[in-house]
């Protein structure tokens, strides 16, 4: 059984390291993925969660043109493996 989480940001990427930081824990669990879902942040938002993605593999990644917050969320929702998803 795997849980997803998605989390949608746009140039936010201070509160997303917080978020990052508070499942780091989970980060080592074959049973949980990340899904981090930008929508093209100008903030280095991208940058910063490809090193960040280096050290862990739990986190997918995708940055593109969105049509607001409710199409990232499917967006993460598509790339999600999991059987729950929050």
């Amino acid at each position: 059984m795997i849980l997803s989480i998605v989390t949608v940001v746009k140039n936010d990427i201070t509160r997303l390291i917080k978020t990052i930081e508070s499942l780091k824990y989970y980060y080592n669990d074959k049973n949980f993925e990340h899904i981090i879902v930008d929508g093209k942040s100008t903030d280095n938002t991208s940058n910063i969660i490809k090193k960040i993605k280096q050290e862990n593999k739990n986190i997918l990644f995708k940055s593109s043109q969105d049509n607001g917050i409710y199409d990232a969320m499917n967006v993460g929702i598509d790339l999600s493996n999991g059987d729950f998803i929050l």
